[in-house]
């Protein structure tokens, strides 16, 4: 205004008088709308957003500022622990404290014990000074690193499993190399029938056993699906998720039943294998074992034990098995009617504390640690006359007979026990009768 002579006031240059009046306005906006605060409250909201613990020290090692990790690490409010010396709040760690006390800067690694677990944290540890470059206090910093150690712990321990595996895999296949004709000379001669399949299932190669167990030569065989080959539509689900398992590296093992070329079933223990060559899948071995006389004698002996346990349950006489310590092992019916006691109340009970007259259960003891020093037994074998009592004390004459049971293991005892008291009234009656006519 005043170069183009427009000023009110011709020897007067407003220009700095304009100038100062901008700042003016310029400094109360910047302090009317707190322009200023914006970095501080966004510092402040990243501090207290951190998952890492945040813990300002003054010169004195005391508490002055903390973030709610902090608070939460140590397990206290901020109210609670501003002003507190930070040796007294962290007393649970005396061994890092004491390291860390003096130190205005470091940046290591430390293992703190937190709810009674050890974890591990990145210390950041910074000095805080003024403006003139005093010290004024400490900056800690705790970054919980336990999850990514023990990631990495994990990974490093996959990769050297996965290097033995890759090294184990490599001999393997030397060795299968070396000895393949040995192997292939093994296979056909080995009793158990074993295939082989590519990875898709189809049949590439199988021993003699194999043609003999379902009645197939190689030849009719060769380039078919296994699994339609050896089961019928009631096993093809499980028969083919048996391959699958098995073409995936686990190794199968079941009993099931398999068809023959006849379409007869067959019974036959199975272990499927992955065939593994140069870390590659190649396809699956798979070995079936005949079980056929196995489930028949397993059958028998299921039968067996059928008939024995109703012998037992149905016996007239008592039947008690003890073992070597003399403890009840067996109690049929029979016996339970006899002695008046329940089968589930004498199992693993001393025998003789029950049904042993006490004036006879030192006979007993001896006779039973007798056998088993030497093997031999004065009533074992042999039906003699003795006398039992009963639960509620009664002691009633029996007719006894031992036998020990040969079986794989310690030895077991079985009596057969015949209550002989009418018998014995009887003999009496018959007696008295007599004396009366003499």
């Amino acid at each position: 205004m005043t170069d183009f002579g427009l000023s009110p006031l011709p020897n007067l240059d407003l220009t700095p008088l304009a100038f100062t009046v901008t700042g003016i306005a310029m400094a109360w906006s910047l302090f009317r709308f707190r322009l200023l605060d914006i970095t501080p409250v966004a510092r402040h909201a990243v501090v207290e957003s951190m998952s890492d613990a945040v813990i300002v020290l003054d010169k004195h090692n005391r508490i002055t500022d903390l973030n709610p990790a902090a608070q939460r690490l140590l397990g206290h409010t901020l109210s609670e622990l501003v002003g507190q010396p930070a040796a007294q709040v962290a007393s649970a760690w005396p061994e890092q404290v004491e390291r860390f006390r003096g130190a205005t800067e470091a940046h290591e690694e430390i293992v703190l014990t937190v709810d009674g677990i050890p974890r591990s944290f990145d210390l950041r540890l910074s000095p805080l000074s003024d403006r003139r470059g005093s010290l004024t206090g400490r900056l800690i910093v705790l970054r919980d690193i336990t999850e990514r150690k023990q990631a990495m712990e994990a990974l490093e321990r996959a990769r050297q499993e996965q290097g033995v595996s890759a090294r184990e895999n490599a001999r393997l296949y030397l060795e299968a190399h070396s000895q393949r004709q040995y192997f292939e000379a093994l296979m056909n001669v080995c009793p158990v029938a074993v295939v082989r399949t590519d990875v898709d299932d189809t049949i590439v190669a199988c021993n003699p056993a194999f043609e003999h167990l379902f009645s197939y030569t190689q030849a009719e065989i060769l380039g078919c699906n296994l699994d339609e080959v050896v089961s019928t539509p009631a096993y093809r689900a499980e028969a083919s998720s048996y391959s699958t398992r098995a073409q995936q590296g686990e190794v199968v093992h079941a009993l099931t039943r398999r068809r023959r070329k006849d379409d007869t079933l067959v019974d036959v223990e199975i272990l499927g294998a992955p065939v593994v060559v140069e870390g590659r899948k190649v396809g699956i071995f798979a070995l079936y074992l005949d079980i056929t006389e196995r489930k028949q004698a397993e059958q028998a002996v299921r039968a067996s034990e059928a008939r024995k346990g109703a012998i037992l349950e149905t016996a007239l006489d008592a039947i008690v098995s003890i073992d070597q310590h003399s403890r009840i092992i067996e109690f049929n019916p029979a016996a339970q009617n006899m002695f008046g006691y329940k089968r589930e109340e004498v199992l693993g009970q001393d025998m003789a504390k029950l049904i042993i007259p006490a004036s006879l259960r030192e006979q007993h003891y001896s006779g039973l640690a007798h056998y088993l020093q030497t093997g031999k037994g004065p009533l074992l074998g042999k039906r003699v006359e003795v006398t039992a009592t009963r639960a509620d004390g009664t002691e009633f004459p029996v007719d006894l007979a031992l036998a020990d049971i040969p079986l794989a293991g310690p030895p077991v005892f079985t009596a057969y026990i015949r209550d002989i008291t009418e018998r014995k009234q009887a003999m009496e009656a018959i007696e008295q009768a007599r004396g009366w006519k003499q």
